[in-house]
């Protein structure tokens, strides 16, 4: 994790990842990363001089006291030209200042907010100032954030940011601040010259998004794989007795998905109190996951999975430590009765949970872990969906087989689909809790 990185537009996994190969690495391109490291350490003493003299700024601030002191000198350490062109927008509220810097058509659009202003809302005046000034990027600035808006993909809505003051201190989030920022990044890609010397940053967006669709497609077979087990373990013996399997019980184990799913999604977003140790350590997927991947690491998996079921449910209140409760039908025991059971398989469930949180290396080597911090609403809407296509059968080994709605068989052991039930509570977004 990047301390004081924040936005979808580029996966922070992604960035990591690329960072520790090496700055020698060419991406999967053959194009050069551009991290010089003797530069960025030229370029971090100068941030750090740079700090030192903003310290007089601050709320009282005005808006073109921001531009002068601290938006220009920052952006001319990353390497981009002196602010020009230089306007007041009195109509957006708050007032903001607008500027070019670069040259021609490198030209990114700078957009200085009052001190620590959200950027959220100028989101709008920021792509309508990049398209007016025939500009593809837009730098935003509130004394306490640099953030960086793609005006060329204005359906997308997405953006990368830095804490500035937390990028300086920590050497990680520096090496992604400087790999990321620096104005060779902002170049637009030149077809005559099919292998720059620096990948453009519209190239690092595209490699990024090539990397969560392959994260999402391993993500759908994981999410085939643990509905499988899920489903084996809550039809016990059945599934050896019978030809079929009831919708009631594979609706069971849907459910049981989905609170996997939903709790992942919510512990990568900061959405429950992971910050206290014994929600970390005995009530979160992140500890089930580290158990999974011990020795024997399956036993009580099941009771694990149940009082996180109930947790989240109901919440609690236990000394300094606060669970919020989520209400809805995804939670409630009265979903899933057959998963009180005590002759539930935890062998099951360990793979169910792997399946959920790990995906293969690229390299084959072993599994890594799911970054459910890139993953938005609409790709996870994406995964749920996945299982509307299948529906699970017995085979004669007596294991579960999954076949398309179609018919067409998509054999393996740790395959399952879903048969949409006449009155489907399951829809392509998350499920309401």
């Amino acid at each position: 994790m990047l301390p004081g990185f924040g936005g979808h537009l580029v996966s922070e996994f992604f960035i990591e990842s690329r960072l520790a190969a090496g700055p020698d690495d060419p991406g999967e391109s053959g194009e050069s990363d551009g991290f010089d490291a003797n530069r960025a350490a030229i370029v971090r003493r100068q941030l750090v001089r740079w700090r030192r003299g903003c310290r007089s700024l601050g709320p009282a601030s005005s808006v073109r006291a921001l531009l002068e002191t601290g938006a220009a000198p920052l952006v001319e350490a990353l390497g981009f030209d002196p602010p020009s062109f230089v306007e007041s927008l009195e109509q957006v509220d708050p007032p903001v200042a607008v500027a070019i810097v670069g040259a021609g058509s490198h030209g990114v659009v700078l957009l200085v907010a009052p001190w620590g202003e959200r950027l959220d809302p100028l989101w709008r005046p920021a792509v309508t100032q990049a398209i007016r000034r025939s500009a593809s990027w837009c730098l935003l600035f509130n004394g306490t954030h640099l953030r960086s808006i793609c005006a060329a993909r204005p359906y997308a809505r997405r953006h990368f940011e830095f804490d500035v003051d937390l990028a300086i201190d920590d050497d990680r989030t520096f090496s992604a601040f400087w790999w990321l920022n620096r104005f060779e990044r902002f170049r637009p890609s030149d077809p005559l010259r099919p292998v720059p010397s620096i990948q453009p940053l519209e190239a690092i967006v595209e490699a990024s998004e090539r990397h969560a669709s392959g994260v999402c497609r391993s993500l759908r077979d994981g999410v085939l794989a643990a509905s499988t087990d899920v489903l084996g373990a809550l039809a016990g013996r059945a599934v050896r007795k019978t030809i079929d399997v009831s919708s009631d019980s594979f609706e069971q184990a849907l459910t049981i998905v989905y609170r996997l799913l939903f709790l992942l999604f919510a512990e990568a977003r900061g959405l429950v109190p992971l910050w206290h140790p014994i929600y970390r350590e005995s009530y979160s997927i992140e500890a089930l996951r580290a158990a999974a991947e011990r020795p024997n690491g399956a036993c009580g998996l099941w009771d694990g999975l149940r009082a996180i079921a109930r947790l989240a449910h109901a919440g609690c209140r236990a000394g300094d430590l606060r669970v919020t409760p989520f209400n809805g039908r995804l939670f409630a025991p009265s979903r899933t009765p057959l998963a009180e059971r005590r002759d539930l398989d935890d062998e099951a469930a360990r793979r169910a949970v792997l399946a959920l949180s790990t995906r293969a290396a690229p390299d084959r080597a072993g599994r890594e872990r799911i970054a459910y911090r890139d993953l938005g609403v609409e790709q996870l809407g994406a995964v749920y969906e996945t299982l509307l296509d299948y529906e699970p059968r017995v085979v004669s080994s007596g294991g579960i087989d999954a076949a398309t709605r179609g018919g067409s068989s998509r054999s393996s052991r740790a395959l399952v689909s879903a048969r949409r039930p006449a009155r489907s509570t399951h829809r392509s977004r998350l499920p309401s809790t």
